[in-house]
């Protein structure tokens, strides 16, 4: 089981024992910590099941201090012997997808075999045309590390945003390299060209003083913008480094200043989503931010609120896997797929409780009118795939979309036309051996 937490100091963690956690860190680290008294399980998903934890438990942890039990250390990376340019980075790609008329568009980190470790994650980019995907090529193959990215239709376009280190990191100690990734951190915003299905203009968003993550991309009014957090460079890995969500928009093919500060917070942000509501005509910011008493919340805030933030959730339950149109979020919440009604102020299930589910993801989708939200849960048969769509007495009774048996599903993205119908991509990992991804 996989914890996807894209936010520092944790990535990616996968659960080792009741004892200690393993983790990646900014994609390129691994170590291994032993919980302190105060950590907590955020959801264990076999409970009502009776299976031990070893089986198909997931958990997240969440603590003030962790005591390292061993050193971190640079991935291991022997196995890239065995991959492509598709999956050079494990099945923990971050996949995302989103369509250009008669185009498919692909984007994930993989990993360059030829850069030193702590600088080999690249951003890559495949189109699908006529039946077939082309050969991944990185946006920008400039040796540097890239790391969180989105991509998102806007009208007629599509736009990506990702993070990048401006300059190689050195040698040093894993604490001193990591506070070079965030130091160096900016980022980089690409439109995709349908003539040469190929992203070409690059736009470099940096600031000396401050580190720029986790960028999100939102449609204004059929206009690019995109949201973004601020770090402090003092002590980023502590509770004591401020937080400020930035938004900025394209006017006529320029990128105007920044505009915020939106929110700020000293929490960690595990997830951001940001949207634009028409009815209000102004941002909107999602975000999921553990506090210093070591309790996660689901926060929103909209510009035109004089209220500032509010928080959707009361801090006793996981929240992970945030999705958000201007109206509503989704979440996963103890393993249960929720939705928030920003209008109606009020929460609903669309999965069952009874059944808390160990799943990757979920993807909300809105197209024309239709608001859909799609999520894949895995069992001891396979992968899963379901959708429900958002009605004026809630959301339907789930869909089976698709199921794909033998694998253990690791993160999908999908894309629904205008009909109806849906395109997903998703990285899996074999249910009887875990080399094969």
């Amino acid at each position: 089981a996989s914890l996807d937490w894209q936010m520092l100091p944790w990535t990616v963690g996968t659960l080792s024992g009741s004892a200690s956690v393993k983790a990646k860190i900014m994609f390129v680290f691994d170590g291994s910590y032993t919980l302190a008294k105060v950590t907590i399980p955020l959801w264990d998903t076999t409970s009502k099941k009776e299976k031990s934890a070893s089986e198909t438990s997931t958990y997240g942890v969440k603590t003030k201090a962790m005591k390292r039990s061993s050193q971190l250390t640079l991935t291991d990376r022997s196995y890239q012997s065995k991959t492509s340019a598709w999956n050079g980075n494990t099945a923990k790609m971050k996949a995302r997808a989103a369509a250009n008329k008669d185009d498919l568009i692909l984007i994930f980190q993989s990993n360059d075999a030829s850069r030193e470790t702590q600088n080999s994650v690249k951003l890559m980019y495949s189109v699908y045309h006529n039946g077939s995907w082309s050969q991944p090529e990185a946006f920008l193959d400039d040796g540097t590390l890239d790391t969180f990215a989105d991509i998102k239709q806007i009208g007629d376009d599509v736009f990506v945003a990702w993070q990048k280190c401006s300059t190689t990191i050195g040698s040093g100690s894993a604490e001193e390299q990591i506070k070079s990734m965030v130091s160096a951190s900016g980022i980089y915003i690409s439109q995709y060209d349908p003539s040469t299905r190929s992203f070409e203009v690059k736009r470099k968003i940096v600031s000396k003083n401050r580190a720029y993550i986790m960028p999100q991309l939102m449609d204004k009014n059929g206009n690019a913008a995109f949201m973004w957090i601020e770090m402090e460079l003092k002590n980023p890995l502590t509770f004591e480094c401020e937080k400020t969500i930035m938004t900025s928009q394209c006017d006529n093919g320029a990128w105007n200043i920044a505009i915020g500060p939106l929110q700020k917070t000293n929490a960690y942000i595990s997830e951001l989503k940001g949207t634009y509501s028409k009815n209000n005509g102004t941002y909107q910011a999602f975000y999921v931010g553990i506090d210093e008493e070591q309790k996660t919340k689901l926060y929103y805030m909209n510009r035109s609120n004089n209220d500032g933030m509010k928080q959707l959730t009361d801090g006793s339950h996981n929240i992970s896997n945030i999705s958000a149109n201007p109206d509503e979020v989704t979440y996963l919440e103890d393993g249960v797929l929720k939705s928030y009604d920003i209008n109606k102020e009020e929460s609903q299930e669309i999965t069952n409780s009874d059944q808390p589910f160990t799943g990757a993801n979920a993807v909300q989708v809105s197209n024309g009118n239709k608001d859909v939200v799609i999520w894949m849960e895995n069992d001891t048969i396979g992968c899963n795939f379901y959708s429900s769509v958002k009605t004026e007495n809630g959301y339907s009774k789930p869909v089976n979309l698709y199921t794909k048996s033998g694998v253990l599903g690791n993160n999908f993205t999908a894309v629904m036309d205008d009909d109806g119908a849906w395109d997903i991509v998703f990285s899996a990992t074999d249910l009887q051996d875990s080399e094969k991804t």
